[in-house]
């Protein structure tokens, strides 16, 4: 998602080197637009993390804990950050079943 952010920074600097007026309102808002989608994918993503119904991510379905973490550690996308966070806390509750019987 950071490389959406920027690229959408890079749009709205490129709004002052627009010189008719009609064109800087259509580029405003396509901009608006794209803002409007990143807030609602921000958005759903805390309500994924909020609901604590964790999923695993399906290629990396086999992966382990460890191995996550590192994943975790490397990632600058905060989307796939938090997919890989619900990916790891899905794991731990899993162990946790397994050690508590629950």
């Amino acid at each position: 998602m950071s490389k959406e952010i920027q690229e959408l920074e890079n749009e709205i600097d490129e709004i002052n080197k627009i010189k008719d007026w009609s064109e800087k309102v259509i580029k405003m808002k396509e901009i608006k637009e794209k803002i409007l989608n990143q807030k609602n994918k921000i958005n759903s993503l805390l309500n994924n993390l909020n609901e604590n119904e964790f999923k695993k991510i399906k290629k990396r379905k086999d992966a382990t804990i460890d191995e996550l973490l590192v994943d975790f550690e490397d990632c600058d996308n905060v989307e796939d950050k938090a997919k890989i966070y619900m990916h790891i806390q899905c794991l731990i509750k899993e162990s946790e079943l397994e050690l508590f019987d629950e």
